[in-house]
């Protein structure tokens, strides 16, 4: 039987900003047709408390509305917990995390309408999970805005007695702004205890790159499963849905739909345009069907994949679970502040000849640390501590100063060093060492130059490459050609040398890793050479002539002329050859540090000798540039 069809000792109670002690017969004085206080004011930075009574009891219903949202958190608490067993701004909670929208794509307000969760045109929100307690509950609200804002909320629920199995709601609320690339997602993890995982609301984000984003697989880990026990195939399959929420080759655009336990019910930005880089979604699951049971923990991971890999995109979700007491306390501070990941990348270098290359292996270790505006929220600070934490962030000069105390030199590094602990294992001192020893040696990729359109993995940060990388490259060595002179050749000189760039680095990049150092070098010189033709002639007819002489075709290869300048300058030919080779480098490299100095000055000194030598021997030769 259903319990409303059940004659019970049950007794109904309600909270309320007209009845906040939710007594009976403690509503409204007012009489018919009035309206006394139906809201309460929540001032910046303040948390107050919505239900506190004694149980066995449940709560049944929960009703929000008002301008509020993201900035407001509400915390539920069981049996005189110290902790809170639902954390959560109340718009991730009620699965509409971009409440800064009323609004969907048609100019509608959005409806979520499940049997969990319904949020209703006007900002209805409303709760109807099931949340049994023992002995007490408390519900309270903060108000992590700037401004106060009234809450219109009505809370429902009956003092009953409950049996001894119940589980503990619970509900934990994440965000990632954006998903790293390549790592999955964490819906939730850390559960400690005996229960079942009940679903998740989900708020999606695009960032850019136009393809598909629903490839991702949801992954559930029961106990100390290593693999995942459950593992969809996709994004919208997980939330019951299929081929791209029906945005496919066919329809191209996406469809809306909201059931009583799954559904995509909203999207914001234009929906018309196939897989449009700025679009949202709100997507809800929940497992009352379906419970997902655990005996001592649980955790679920999605992941943020696309046709095309991995992306980037912002994730914020609210996972939903019930379970014993006591659940899992706060973890430590410095784990609740940062999140650490690390991946491998192995690199091989081909070599040349004799030579087999050789393997990189590179280590990326990635912190991420919560904003202040995050901290606020973790460590719950009240109105006061808000304000000092504001006061401290304007202060950024004096913030900046502050941080160049604290950046590892060499002094501090050798300190460090020197004080290692007697205890540390091999391995973690092998990490210490060799962290020290980076201090100031940042890769030239960290901040240099991508090599590949869309997201390069060897960026120390996330970057975007698109299509206006290609557009910049190519104005960049137009101007570089006109700033040489206002003719045909400096123009095509420069857009020369930026086509080849772009061919470098986004079509032939991988093809040139995988070819021998020798070869990549021998082309170079050539390329440097036919651009010397185009930069120095100032006709193309005559270019194409000149090129096609140098490759044999349509003249003579090597003429009286040319048997003349080898013999003359073969000193300085045999000179040039052995030094483009990099033979020089090589050696100065095994030479001790101060002896590959000397000799390189030396050569310096001596290649300036002879390049003022011979202009001195060939009567009048300007420099280059007198040309323009």
């Amino acid at each position: 039987m259903k319990p409303y069809s059940m004659i019970s000792n049950a007794k109904t109670f309600a909270f309320s900003a007209e009845n906040p002690t939710g007594t009976r017969a403690g509503g409204s004085r007012g009489g018919d047709c009035t309206k006394l206080s139906p809201t309460v004011t929540i001032r910046a930075g303040e948390t107050v408390t919505l239900v506190d009574t004694d149980g066995p009891g449940m709560i049944q219903s929960i009703w929000f509305t008002g301008y509020v949202g993201h900035s407001f958190v509400i915390r539920m608490y069981w049996d005189n917990c110290e902790y809170p067993s639902v954390e959560a701004p109340i718009s991730a909670f009620f699965g509409t995390a971009y409440d800064e929208n009323f609004v969907d794509r048609d100019g509608k307000y959005a409806v979520l309408n499940s049997a969990q969760i319904l949020v209703a045109p006007g900002r209805g929100l409303n709760c109807y999970w099931e949340m049994p307690f023992k002995k007490h509950c408390r519900i309270t609200m903060e108000n992590r805005g700037k401004k106060d804002q009234g809450l219109y909320y009505i809370i429902t629920g009956c003092h009953c007695e409950v049996p001894d199995e119940i589980g503990y709601f619970h509900a934990s609320y994440r965000q990632e702004h954006p998903v790293q690339k390549g790592r999955s997602y964490t819906i939730i993890d850390g559960i400690q205890g005996k229960g079942q995982f009940v679903g998740v609301t989900l708020a999606t984000g695009m960032n850019g790159n136009n393809t598909c984003w629903v490839e991702g697989e949801a992954r559930m880990y029961i106990d100390d499963d290593k693999y995942p026990s459950i593992h969809y195939t996709g994004t919208e399959d997980y939330f019951c849905g299929s081929y791209g929420f029906g945005n496919d080759v066919q329809i191209k655009s996406y469809q809306t739909y909201s059931g009583l336990y799954s559904g995509m019910y909203a999207i914001y930005g234009d929906n018309r345009a196939f897989y449009n880089g700025q679009q949202r979604f709100l997507l809800y699951r929940f497992h009352v069907a379906d419970p997902i049971h655990f005996e001592t923990g649980f955790r679920m991971t999605l992941d943020n994949m696309g046709w095309t890999g991995p992306r980037y995109d912002d994730y914020t979700s609210c996972a939903y679970w019930y379970q014993t007491l006591p659940s899992a306390p706060l973890k430590a501070v410095f784990w609740d502040m940062t999140t650490i990941t690390h991946r491998i990348e192995v690199i091989h270098h081909p070599g040349s000849g004799d030579d087999d290359g050789w393997t990189e292996r590179n280590l990326y270790i990635t912190i991420t640390a919560k904003t202040a505006e995050e901290m606020k929220t973790v460590y719950h600070f009240n109105r006061n501590q808000i304000a000092a934490l504001d006061e401290l962030l304007e202060q950024r000069a004096l913030l900046l100063e502050l941080l160049e105390d604290v950046y590892s030199v060499s002094r501090d590094t050798a300190a460090l060093l020197r004080d290692l602990p007697e205890d540390l294992s091999p391995e973690r001192e092998a990490v210490v060492r060799t962290a020290c020893s980076l201090v100031g040696k940042v890769n030239y990729y960290w901040g240099g130059k991508s090599l590949v359109l869309g997201w390069d993995s060897r960026w120390g940060e996330l970057r975007q490459v698109t299509a206006a990388t290609i557009r910049n490259t190519l104005i960049v060595w137009l101007l570089t050609g006109l700033w040489h002179g206002a003719s045909w050749n400096f123009i095509l000189w420069g857009l020369y040398y930026g086509v080849l760039i772009i061919l470098e680095k986004f079509v032939f990049r991988r093809l040139l890793e995988r070819t021998p150092s020798a070869l990549r070098h021998i082309l170079t010189m050539l390329a440097v050479v036919f651009g010397w033709v185009i930069f120095e002639i100032t006709s193309p007819a005559s270019e194409l002539e000149f090129v096609k002489a140098m490759l044999g075709f349509g003249g003579s290869f090597a003429n009286s002329f040319t048997l003349n300048a080898l013999h003359n300058y073969a000193v300085t030919f045999i000179a040039a050859i052995a030094i483009s080779t990099g033979i020089p480098l090589k050696i100065c490299k095994k030479l001790p540090e101060k002896r590959a100095d000397t000799l390189s000055l030396v050569g310096e000194a001596a290649g300036m000798t002879a390049c003022i030598a011979c202009l001195v021997d060939s009567g009048y030769n300007p420099f280059l540039y007198f040309n323009f």
